[in-house]
């Protein structure tokens, strides 16, 4: 086994790569989570607001949207975000029961309200794809189903378990996180196993990724504090309401997120090369390619800032505290 790892961490050290400030993005203020590149584009959103940018020059191309419950206003808390679904011909943006649809440029086009009960809509042929919620046989489930044009239920393709239950809540938890490629639909599951599965548009199960061989990183008792503290200090009364039912299962999911690129599987994990994230690279079809380290930079204790990968390059946006502002760095990957 040690002879394993060492052979990994030799390979992971020739892969080390770095990246390089390309911009400073002055109108950032608190990006959300997830960036979106795509045609020469990086989409970001703040809260209620979208911004597009050019990565030929890195201007800031357009700007809209803001908090309301009027056309072409979204209806979010001022400390959430919308939604955003970045199609070839079309913007679609999800707020408060009501997709809105823009152009590429951002110019309005319509919107249809009362969607209740599906979150992160998304294309998909002539459906969408979505996230809900059920609760079956008193088990809190979050669902990914296929839903038809005029948003009604076609059926559930999958579920994974809620980390809050009745006796327990799960602090170290993974995520149910789908993505759309090619007319398929490619899950990871929140329940912290090496699985992904690919379902055909019809929301047919297809195949799986399953692999057992790489470690996952074990959670220490500096991990545990620091989980604790995190919930402690930035939502204090929940924390305090319900420390008693929460639990820091002894490792780390073994998939954080992943991202797929011109036939790329891009895995990422939360295992760690020095300041490096660890991802594992498979072929569309499941076949395993390579180990990659990454230059990622934490955002917080199990998340780095946003970043996107695409084309071969890893997009990220970092927060400069010295300068107080917001930068994209772009690294080639190798």
């Amino acid at each position: 086994m040690k002879k394993k790892l060492l052979l990994i961490n030799l390979l992971l050290f020739a892969s080390l790569i770095f990246p390089e400030k390309a911009a400073v993005l002055p109108e950032i203020k608190s990006p959300a989570f997830d960036i979106v590149v795509d045609n020469n584009e990086l989409f970001m959103v703040e809260c209620a607001t979208i911004f597009i940018y050019s990565l030929e020059n890195f201007k800031l191309k357009k700007k809209f949207g803001r908090r309301g419950e009027g056309p072409r206003e979204f209806k979010v808390h001022p400390a959430e975000h919308v939604g955003l679904s970045v199609q070839p011909d079309s913007l679609l943006v999800q707020s408060g029961g009501k997709m809105s649809f823009f152009t590429r440029d951002g110019e309005f086009k319509k919107e249809i309200s009362r969607i209740i009960g599906f979150a992160a809509l998304t294309p998909l042929d002539n459906n969408y794809v979505a996230y809900s919620r059920k609760i079956i046989d008193n088990t809190n489930y979050r669902l990914i189903s296929l839903l038809d044009a005029n948003f009604k239920k076609i059926k559930e393709v999958c579920r994974s378990e809620h980390n809050i239950r009745k006796n327990k809540i799960e602090l170290l938890w993974g995520t149910f996180h789908f993505k759309i490629y090619n007319n398929h639909i490619y899950v990871v599951y929140s329940e912290g196993d090496f699985v992904i599965d690919c379902f055909d548009k019809n929301g047919n199960f297809k195949f799986s990724i399953k692999d057992e061989k790489f470690p996952k990183r074990k959670a220490s008792a500096k991990d545990k504090k620091r989980i604790h503290d995190w919930y402690r200090i930035n939502l204090k009364g929940w924390y305090h309401k319900n420390k008693q039912r929460m639990r820091v299962d002894d490792y780390w999911p073994a998939i954080g997120t992943f991202f797929i690129d011109n036939d790329i599987i891009y895995i990422g994990t939360y295992l760690r090369q020095e300041e490096n994230w660890i991802f594992y690279l498979y072929g569309i079809k499941g076949n395993f390619i390579k180990t990659l380290s990454l230059p990622l930079f934490d955002r917080h204790l199990w998340a780095p800032y946003p970043y996107y990968i695409k084309n071969g390059k890893l997009y990220q946006v970092l927060e400069n505290e010295d300068t107080e502002t917001w930068e994209l760095h772009i690294t080639e990957i190798q």
